[in-house]
């Protein structure tokens, strides 16, 4: 099937699950938090921005990388969709505890006066990330629910997408994402880092049976299981 035409079939399928299901409170209640969250990480792209292109935020960040063990070179694009994502998850959020993340500098700054955002600012500051393995879909209310592969800690996430998409793609598979998680007011939800894990990799079983949980940061996770 070509890709531009199955990319168009799924967007397609979620607009439809999505007006089908617009009236159901959570979702309601799912899809205003999204929007704060949202107009928040916004603001924070242009910040990002402006403090990459002076070298800022970069030189803080290859002291990090040289620190954390990864032996993977890293070479991330902000013009390219994934690699976005991952530099929006390592400076956004805190992955690294020697390095301030643009969350902190928003909350010590005082960037925002709106009580809505203030609290969106600590429900990030205070999300969970971890690589997760997907152990129930709720197809009629959207929710996804995650186990945490190395604490065992489960969460239930509205995620319409992945809850449209599950039966006729993935149904059979045993699936693996890396995300970070928000919790605001009862509704928790994943940021959508672009993390494609292959479940029957080799490298990836290795890292499963090897990977020292307490020894190694976010940061390391992130990247590592990114570039696998």
């Amino acid at each position: 099937m070509d890709k531009e035409f199955s990319d168009n079939l799924v967007e397609g399928l979620v607009n439809l699950r999505r007006y089908i299901i617009k009236d159901k409170p959570h979702i309601k209640k799912y899809e205003k938090i999204r929007k704060i969250h949202q107009e928040i990480v916004d603001s924070m792209d242009d910040y990002l921005c402006e403090h990459i292109n002076n070298g800022t935020k970069s030189r803080e960040m290859v002291v990090c990388l040289d620190n954390s063990g990864l032996d993977i070179p890293v070479d991330l694009d902000s013009e390219n969709i994934d690699d976005k994502s991952i530099l929006s998850e390592i400076f956004v959020y805190k992955v690294y505890p020697s390095l301030k993340s643009i969350t902190e500098e928003y909350i010590e700054k005082h960037k925002f006066r709106n009580a809505a955002k203030i609290k969106m600012l600590d429900a990030m500051n205070n999300s969970v990330v971890g690589l997760f393995k997907v152990i129930n879909i709720d197809f009629d209310n959207c929710y996804v629910t995650y186990e945490d592969v190395f604490t065992h800690k489960t969460y239930k996430i509205i995620d319409i997408t992945f809850s449209t998409i599950y039966k006729n793609l993935y149904k059979e598979k045993n699936l693996y994402v890396y995300n970070r998680l928000i919790s605001y007011e009862s509704i928790t939800f994943g940021t959508g880092m672009h993390i494609k894990i292959n479940s029957d990799d080799k490298k990836f079983k290795n890292f499963l049976k090897k990977h020292n949980y307490n020894k190694y940061s976010d940061l390391y996770r992130c990247l590592y299981l990114y570039y696998l």
